[in-house]
């Protein structure tokens, strides 16, 4: 297979990042329609192209090894670490920022991102609740913990 049948995963990742920005009420309304669109444009030609069953076959497979694993992971790490509680008198300081976010790196690499993700997020989000510019330690913690 050729490197156009990424395309579509490309378009759809574009579609969420820059939707909700660029047309947000019609993302607002559509956006399930517009994910189904982009999936079609996989699927339609993989039925055209290799058949029918064959198409059939490669999205079971994916639903059921690979999407249904992904949300069984999701639902555990959220239940077991809805469960832990990093309490502290912690304020979103840039020192206490980088702390928190090299201990997620940290964590990250043994836990797994999904994992030190679930557990940190809350923390890092607790410790800059009072600060009027906190966006951009979101981002930071997505590309050191999260990825």
């Amino acid at each position: 297979m050729s490197l156009w049948w990424a395309l579509p995963f490309a378009g759809l990742l574009l579609s969420i990042a820059t939707g909700p920005l660029l047309f947000h009420h019609v993302w607002e309304h559509h956006y399930g329609k517009i994910a189904a669109a982009w999936a079609a444009l996989v699927v339609v030609p993989l039925a055209v192209a290799f058949g029918v069953p064959m198409a059939g076959e490669a999205v079971l497979h994916t639903l059921l090894t690979e999407y249904m694993s992904f949300i069984i992971l999701l639902f555990a790490l959220y239940t077991i670490s809805g469960g832990i509680l990093l309490a502290g008198n912690i304020h979103g300081t840039p020192l206490v920022n980088a702390g928190l976010l090299l201990v997620g790196a940290i964590l990250a690499s043994v836990i797994g991102t999904t994992g030190a993700s679930m557990i940190l997020i809350r923390p890092v989000l607790r410790a800059n609740d009072n600060r009027p510019f906190n966006a951009h330690v979101v981002i930071f913690f997505i590309f050191l913990v999260s990825n």
